[in-house]
């Protein structure tokens, strides 16, 4: 089915079964792999492609397993659980088995609906504490041991014999910027490049408005929703979905501490018939399904202090006036005795 849906075989050398360069899926390909001829490669390629998976497979799965075409359910089930017939007998012979068979878009403690499904077991984060030279305060590490995203790691990469790359979500940014190749990672989907363009004042701090985006084209998800492990994560149209993100930051511009941010996340489905999305799509061939919204801002009472503890400190005159360490009441001292002497000396030249 790779072969049908892509036009081309998997990368593979199917003499070692190792990785390899892809050939056109054509009769003389089919006949190759399976020891037929012409004809009899013709036949199999209609047989397979529009009997089998386009009239046999939609009607198995909807007798079968009562699913169909498309699913109504509410949000939170789209979001953090439903249970899926198929992935239920894939995992235990039983599509009506409740204990497996939930997927989900985000995590939570436990998959909504199931009654207490365990779906997240939670996340080791690796965070970079700035007291080393080889990595910048607040950076990112590792996630649970790895610098690569869950879903397109060497394992999976190898799986796929290369389809789905390796990628590292290493050196985004976990609170700090520091104005030089910073990144963000959006939520375990992928990771956009901060750029920053401007200064502003929020909440009588000084402030760099910096901004991040992710074009859903180049943003296919499927491997992280299907997540089999297998060829299956890179079959062309087996869940065609995107995903793009805006992101807006602004930070401290000393510290370069994020002391508020927003992003909108959009989920995007391929619109196209599945035998046409072995190519890239365009944005008329996307259709958005919904969209995740959140933001954050520093409360008043936090703005207070680091605009004490930071910017007021760094004033070369008035770095005292906030009285936070006992230094700072030296300062006047200094300065009334200063004027105490001018005074006294003022006098005596009288």
């Amino acid at each position: 089915m790779y072969g049908e849906l892509s036009g081309m075989t998997p990368p593979i050398n199917f003499t070692t079964m190792g990785a390899g360069e892809p050939m056109p899926w054509n009769n003389a390909t089919i006949g190759a792999l399976y020891g037929i001829d012409a004809n009899a490669a013709d036949a199999l390629s209609f047989f397979v492609s529009s009997p089998i998976f386009a009239s046999f497979v939609p009607g198995f799965l909807m007798s079968s397993f009562g699913t169909t075409p498309y699913l109504t359910q509410e949000f939170n089930n789209w979001l953090l659980g439903w249970h899926d017939p198929v992935v239920a007998f894939l995992a235990s012979g039983n599509p009506m088995d409740m204990t497996v068979g939930w997927t989900s878009l985000e995590s939570n403690s436990t998959y909504y609906g199931s009654g207490g499904i365990v779906s997240d077991t939670g996340t080791d984060y690796t965070i970079c504490t700035g007291e080393v030279s080889s990595c910048d305060k607040g950076e990112m590490m590792a996630v649970d041991g790895s610098e690569y995203f869950a879903w397109k790691d060497d394992v999976k990469m190898a799986a796929t014999f290369g389809l789905i790359t390796a990628e590292s979500r290493i050196g985004t940014t976990g609170g700090f910027l520091t104005m030089d190749g910073d990144m963000v990672d959006l939520s375990g989907y992928a990771t956009a490049a901060i750029t920053c363009d401007g200064t502003s004042t929020l909440k009588d701090i000084a402030v760099d408005d910096c901004s991040a985006s992710l074009d859903p084209l180049t943003r296919p998800i499927q491997a992280k929703l299907l997540d089999t492990g297998t060829l299956l994560d890179a079959m062309p149209g087996a869940l065609p979905v995107y995903f793009g993100s805006e992101v807006t930051l602004q930070s401290e511009e000393l510290s370069g501490a994020i002391i508020a941010g927003s992003s909108e996340s959009t989920f995007w489905l391929d619109m196209r018939p599945i035998t046409d999305q072995h190519t890239a799509p365009n944005a008329s061939n996307l259709q958005a399904v919904f969209s995740i919204e959140s933001s954050s801002v520093i409360g008043d009472s936090d703005a207070e202090d680091l605009a004490s503890k930071v910017t007021t400190n760094q004033e070369s005159l008035t770095y005292w006036t906030n009285f936070d360490v006992p230094t700072d009441y030296l300062a006047p001292l200094l300065y009334i005795g200063a004027i105490v002497c001018l005074l006294m000396a003022t006098r005596k030249d009288e």
